[in-house]
This record gives C-alpha cells, structure tokens and sequence, in this order.
C-alpha cells in the first residue's frame, strides 16, 4: 500500500524504550496542538495492531520518517532490538537522506560511547530528564516540542538530496532582509570539496577541515539548527555596565536608558564555526594569497606566536581574510552574525557563561583582578595566551570567553530586541544613532584584558570597523550549500 504523502513530509519517529513509555506518553500531551493543527504526525510502536506484521510497519514508519527523536537511557541503549532493528536505517538516513535526528537524555547513561551523540541533542545532556524537579520537566519537555516543531520547519520544503539546490528569483536574491533557506540534517550536506570528520582532539566534536597551507589547518566545528533565547534576563550580573561609561560613548553608541542585553527568540540553521579564533599562522597563509579587495599585513598582531590569535586587525581585514578563503576554496566564509556567534557559544546553557553561572581564570584569559558573582579572583596574564588553551564548550568551541574579542558581521544597534529571529545578520544601520554610531560592528567574547563581566555570552559591543586594537581578533564560519549567502560588503 503506498504511503500517505503528507506522511512522507511530516512524520515524527520516535524511538524509545517500553521501560521509559511514560516519557512518550508526556511528550504527546506536549505536542498536543501540533498534532491537531496538523503540523506533524507521529508514529511510535503503539499504533502497531495486534497481529500486524511488526517488521514491515516499522520499516514503513521509518521510511516516512522526517524527524526522528531517540529518547536514551540505559534500557534504551541496552535494547538488542532498538541497537539492531531500529538505529542502523535511522542513522543511514541522517547521513543520506537529510532525515532531521533529535535525541534527549532521559537517564544517565553512556550516550557520549555511541553514534548518537555525534548529532543534535535536544536538551543539556548534563542534566538528564530524570533528574530534573517535575515543573523543570515541564518546561524541557515543552522545549523539547519547540525543537520538533522548529525541525520540522526547517525540513518542510527541503528537497531530497539528488535534487539540485533551486536558484534563487530575483526577489530571493540574498540581501540583509534573506532568511535562510531551510537546513539538512546533520551529516549532509556538507560544503563541497570537504568531508564531515571527527575533529582531532575530541572524540565527539564533528566538523570539517579546511587545509590552508601544509600543517595550517582551520577547524569548524559543526553546530546543529536550533532555536534559544538571545540575550540576558532581567537580573543578570554586568548586563547594565553600559550605564557607568562615559556620556560621548553612551551618545555614540546610543546606550542610555536602553536594554542592551534585551532577549528575544533566535531561530539558527546549521552552519560550522571555527573551534579557535584565527591564528597568526592561519592569517599569514591567507594575506600571502592574492589580493582581492585591500592588502593585508602578514604581521600585524602586538602578541607574536603561531598559535596564538591574530589581533590587530580591523573588521574590514576580517572580512578581506574571509572574501580571500571564500574565493580560494569555493565555499562560502563569513564572520558569524552576532545571533550565530552567541547561539555557538551558549551551546545550550542558559548561564552567564557556557561553563556556569560563574567564571575563573582556570577557565578563560581574562583580566583576574576583578571577580564575577561568587567567583575568586585569579591570574591576569596580560597577553593573549595561544588558542586552546582553555576548556572548549559542550559544541567543541575553545575561547568563546576571553582571549581576544571577535568582530561579528553585524552592524551595532543599542538593543537588540528587534532584530533578525533567524540567525543572519543585521545589516541595516540604527537611524536613531549619529552617522558615526552607525558604522559601528559588533563585537563579542572579551579579551584578556577586560574584566570577567565582559566575557559574559551575551555581553555585546560596537566599535568603528577600522580600529586595530590588541584585544580583538576573529573566527570565522562555513555557510551550508542552500543557504543564501550572506552579502561580504554589507
């Protein structure tokens, strides 16, 4: 019997074991408004008949299957059944067929020993189902249908993977206003030329490598689609600092009285961020390559050593470094927007920092003589320290606190509330502020030399894209193939 088409489009698979059914049983009654709107359809073995062919309905369900969440746990991850019958053509279709895979934690378990942790989970594996309070569960529950249904946005419209990537009509041609075009699944996709590979270093990190030069080698780090709030709560330690700076900044920057952490709801698709920031070694391989648009200095950093970041460099050779990669390699390269940047580096937490609610200098470069919340003081190096040196979030990504500051692609705007929900850039120019605020780019992360407040995720700021300074560098990323690409001269 052929399948029901809009079952082809839309069918959720969920995988579990019966030890853990009351899971399911939640997760429906969450997903509640969705499976009446229409907005997906779900399968799991209960809908199997007595006396069906068991085999055959799994088999179809799978073949239906659009996205596809595995609720782990030990029983599930010592089920004969689920390990033989049900994960090989799931993953098989994650990596071929653009198949979207979720998967949440719901009891400790072993799941970084396995497949399944190379791809998306759906909530911080740090804090299993289990153990959270019941209204806690509520809410990740509720998260967990936010994903689903975000995933299943992503994928409506996508087309299989023998099928070309449509051209865009002039009306879809890329401009600061282009949403992105729905995102593959984890494992497909990637940008041609390049394989999807274990990252050296980690035995969980997935991601790509792009040689540059014999033993210069730049490593992305695949980051997974998903959605999280941007910004700061209300509350949260250092987001007001704006307030204490001097009146020509706060009239240059346009800061007074706004809600400069403002959150609002981020929606991001799949791209690949560099684990490091570019390093000195990296950028003299690249200002050797032929000139595009403006000449680069080989040299330029105040902090001399190969591995340590490049610094010193103004937003417009950032984006010269990225137009010369782009150009050399066939892919698209990009500063991150500011929306990608925090995305990458919150990797799911909440907290002020991706490693907690507080901050060390065991943890990031960053000036020590001052304190964050209950943190203790520590070292201040003075200097940048080389890339890596310091533990990479739950996505693989080293320094996102700290070290030098990285240029964003984004124009500054005071509060970012009403900014893209999408992940691209925002382009446009803040009209409230003066002509010189308007040229202002953003910049994120910290640096060695702030204090651990400006190291925070969502802690933002805006300088003239020309100034060289030795606290700020860059890292790039990897645009995916159906993505519009984001304009190089905004």
């Amino acid at each position: 019997m052929p399948l029901n088409p809009a079952l082809e489009r839309q069918q959720l698979f969920i995988s579990y074991s019966r030890a853990d059914r009351e899971w399911v049983d939640r997760l429906k009654a969450m997903l509640g408004p969705l499976l009446r709107g229409g907005d997906l359809y779900l399968w799991d073995d209960s809908q199997i008949e007595p006396g069906a062919l068991w085999k055959e309905e799994l088999a179809r369900a799978l073949m239906s299957a659009k996205v596809a969440l595995l609720l782990v746990s030990p029983d599930f991850l010592n089920s004969d059944f689920i390990h033989k019958e049900e994960l090989p053509p799931l993953l098989r279709a994650a990596e071929e067929e653009g198949v979207v895979l979720l998967w949440v934690k719901l009891r400790p378990c072993l799941v970084q020993r396995t497949p399944i942790h190379a791809y998306q989970a759906a909530l911080d594996p740090a804090r299993p189902l289990s153990t959270m309070p019941l209204w806690e569960q509520e809410a990740a529950l509720e998260k967990v249908a936010e994903r689903i249904a975000a995933a299943f946005q992503g994928t409506r419209e996508q087309k299989p993977p023998s099928q070309a990537a449509p051209t865009p009509t002039p009306a879809q041609t890329p401009t600061s206003a282009q949403a992105p075009a729905p995102t593959p699944a984890p494992g497909t996709a990637a940008p041609p030329g390049l394989a999807r590979q274990r990252l050296a270093g980690s035995d969980t990190v997935w991601g790509l490598v792009e040689e540059l030069a014999p033993g210069v080698e730049l490593q992305l780090a695949e980051i997974a689609a998903g959605r999280f709030s941007m910004g700061s709560p209300p509350g949260e330690e250092g987001r007001t600092d704006f307030e204490d700076l001097p009146d020509e900044f706060k009239f240059l920057t346009g800061v007074a009285g706004v809600d400069v952490e403002a959150q609002r709801l981020v929606s991001v698709p799949r791209f690949w961020l560099g684990r490091f920031p570019i390093t000195q070694a990296q950028w003299q391989v690249v200002a050797g390559w032929p000139q595009l648009e403006r000449e680069l200095d080989p040299d330029p950093a105040r902090f001399k050593g190969a591995d340590r970041p490049v610094e010193r460099v103004s937003w417009h050779d950032a984006q010269e470094f990225c137009r010369r990669l782009s150009k050399r390699t066939g892919r698209h390269y990009s500063l991150p927007s500011e929306a990608l940047w925090e995305y990458a580096c919150r990797a799911g937490s909440t907290t002020p920092f991706h490693f907690g609610s507080t901050i060390s200098s065991d943890l990031a470069n960053y000036n020590g003589n001052y304190t964050y919340s209950s943190g203790p003081k520590g070292d201040y190096r003075e200097h940048t320290t080389p890339v890596g040196c310091f533990p990479a979030n739950a996505w693989g990504l080293h320094d996102m606190h700290g070290n030098v500051e990285e240029w964003c692609l984004d124009r500054w705007h005071p509060s970012p509330r009403q900014g893209p929900s999408d992940g691209r850039a925002w382009l446009e120019s803040a009209e409230e502020l003066p002509p010189e605020g308007r040229e202002l780019r953003l910049l994120r992360g910290g640096s060695w030399f702030v204090a651990p407040c400006g190291c925070r995720s969502a802690c933002r700021s805006g300088i003239p894209p020309g100034e060289l300074s030795d606290l700020v560098g860059f890292r790039v990323c990897c645009l995916p193939p159906g993505l519009p690409a984001w304009p190089l001269n905004p």
